[in-house]
């Protein structure tokens, strides 16, 4: 398990709706941009989409900008 590939990839689900999406989905191509294996890419399909899309008054944002 490549624990920095995973962090990495839900860093990014969170700043980007719309690959989230796509990595829940399935979507071969999100999935190869990871570079996780099925195993890790299933962790993170079953992880809420709520949490990973919550930002409370977008301090998330803030401090990544």
């Amino acid at each position: 398990m490549d624990h920095r590939r995973i962090q990495r990839t839900l860093f990014r689900m969170q700043h980007d709706p719309a690959f989230a999406a796509r990595v829940r989905d399935g979507d071969a191509g999100a999935a190869r941009s990871t570079g996780l294996g099925e195993g890790e890419l299933a962790l993170l399909r079953a992880a809420d989409p709520v949490a990973l899309a919550a930002d409370r008054e977008g301090r998330r944002r803030a401090q990544l900008l």
